[in-house]
């Protein structure tokens, strides 16, 4: 699924209505019908629950209009909103304000400050609140008196559902001047924005749905210029594949480099996650003094003592017990808890100059290097690194709020720049190819923030790299079965933080999930 700004999905419904002949109208209607669905599905309210709806004049207000008749049709009494006087509603917006007028109670207006006060009471009452009162063409620092009104919503207890994007926020990229609604759920129209998908709009967006309008399928092609918003569509058909007569030689060999003092639970979550992620094999090559403690941590992986340093890290002589077995291998896994020693650091330089098989780098694997390092560029589209923005930040040589106002762009130019598959995680994990595709990852949730999630999610890499998939469809899978894993335990148990151990653990039923959704896809073409 594509990801469009604001002025690109204008366009888009410009060509639905002008071109293929959809009317206005009815794209309207689903827009406030696919809301409707949301909002029972998502916040299950009973026909006493206060639902305020805050509308504006344009095309957003009119979707709000149509939501609030389709909820007074199911047995529902909304508290509809304008943020101004009818006679400035045009078009579908005033139709569809005609057509609710007609069947309810009248639209309360918001043209002063004692408005203000009576709407604050409103939504301190409401059990929830629906957001349309800005949509994707707004720009620039929110005025009065839309600032008082979303200042009034976020003062709110109630759950909020934004139409499209929050108010006030950029769509085209995810700016916020002045004030913006926080949603706890955006139902975007057709396409997911840019702007929901990236700082700081990520943190006003909520949980991000998109409802389908049913525009041609042309007009829905990426061009190859759009990022990718990663659906279980998109990535379910890239699972792989066993064959009746597969066996554990046939599912990929993973050798894992991990492992330094106080860091053993990181070289194990990965080895441990990449077993559950399909590798017929995992060996855990670790230094020889921590090789008795990770004997006892994992059962199905291997362990590999190495030669290491006095500090109990790897050093450069263990490549000598390396280079022998490396054909033994179909991919490799560097980084969890390996230690930031500086011989360590010369062993991994070494390593990435002989090593032939796809390669994935995490944490202190990416440490040592730098973008346009040789041992990078050496081998092209063989290595996955996977840095959160701090270690970019690092390894490109720049602030890390430079990483975060442009983490599209920064995660493709490293990757441009090298060579290489780059994984940029953080909310809405962003993956860059060097051909300059750009996908946006769709799941995983704020519970995730702990120790250990990146290791797990190299181990689940390296298990794809090393059963032959490629590295954009490794990273691509692997980062959404990752976050899936940890949306099924939210979901499930409600947890406000998870231990990345539970998301290991649910990784086979994430797998699953999308085993099942593909096979129903199948039988249903």
């Amino acid at each position: 699924m594509k990801v469009v700004t604001g002025k690109t999905m204008a366009d888009l419904d410009r060509r639905a209505i002008q071109e293929h002949g959809i009317p206005s109208l009815q794209l309207m209607e689903k827009a406030g019908y696919g809301a409707m669905e949301i909002l029972l599905r998502r916040f299950e309210p009973c026909p006493e629950s206060r639902i305020v709806i805050i509308a504006g004049c344009g095309n957003n207000g009119g979707d709000g209009f149509v939501l609030a008749r389709l909820l007074q049709e199911k047995g529902f009494v909304p508290t509809v909103w304008i943020a101004s006087t009818p006679d400035r509603l045009k078009g579908d917006a005033l139709e569809n304000y005609k057509r609710y007028s007609a069947m309810a109670k009248p639209v309360s207006l918001l043209t002063g400050e004692k408005d203000l006060d009576v709407l604050a009471d409103s939504c301190a009452c409401a059990d929830v609140i629906v957001d349309a009162l800005l949509g994707t063409g707004f720009r620039g620092q929110v005025q009065s008196p839309y600032l008082e009104i979303i200042e009034t919503m976020n003062k709110s207890f109630a759950k909020v559902l934004a139409m499209d994007v929050p108010s006030g926020l950029n769509a085209d990229d995810g700016t916020v001047s002045g004030a913006c609604v926080k949603a706890d759920v955006t139902a975007t129209m057709q396409l997911p924005k840019l702007g929901l998908l990236v700082p700081p709009g990520v943190d006003f967006a909520g949980d991000i749905e998109v409802i389908p309008l049913e525009f041609p399928k042309e007009l829905l092609v990426n061009d190859g210029h759009s990022p990718e918003f990663l659906t279980e569509r998109d990535v379910a058909s890239l699972l792989p594949i066993r064959e009746r007569s597969a066996h554990k030689g046939t599912a990929g060999h993973l050798l894992i480099l991990a492992g330094s003092p106080g860091l053993t639970g990181a070289a194990a979550l990965a080895a441990e996650s990449a077993v559950r992620s399909g590798a017929g094999l995992v060996t855990l090559g670790v230094p020889e003094s921590l090789n008795p403690i990770l004997e006892t941590k994992v059962t199905e992986p291997m362990t590999l003592p190495l030669p290491e340093t006095g500090d109990h890290t790897l050093r450069l002589r263990a490549l000598d017990v390396l280079a022998p077995q490396l054909d033994r291998f179909t991919a490799v896994a560097i980084g969890p808890g390996l230690g930031r020693d500086g011989e360590t650091g010369m062993l991994l330089r070494e390593f990435l100059k002989i090593v032939q098989v796809p390669v994935v780098l995490d944490a202190d694997g990416i440490y040592p290097l730098n973008s346009g390092d040789v041992e990078l560029v050496h081998s092209r589209g063989m290595r996955i690194i996977t840095p959160h923005p701090g270690e970019l930040s690092r390894f490109r040589g720049i602030p890390t709020a430079a990483i975060q106002q442009d983490r599209l762009g920064q995660a493709l130019a490293t990757a441009k720049e090298n060579g290489i598959t780059v994984v940029l995680k953080g909310a809405m994990t962003v993956i860059a190819e060097p051909s300059g595709a750009v996908s946006i990852n769709s799941t995983g949730n704020p519970a995730m923030a702990s120790g250990g999630m990146g290791d797990v999610l190299t181990g689940v890499l390296g298990a794809l790299l090393a059963q032959g998939l490629s590295l954009q469809a490794s990273a691509r899978l692997g980062v959404f079965v990752h976050g899936l894993a940890a949306d099924r335990l939210v979901a499930r148990t409600g947890a406000m933080a998870l231990m990345a151990s539970q998301v290991s653990e649910e990784l086979t039923g994430a797998f699953a999930q999308l085993k099942t959704w593909r096979l129903r896809k199948t039988c249903c073409r």
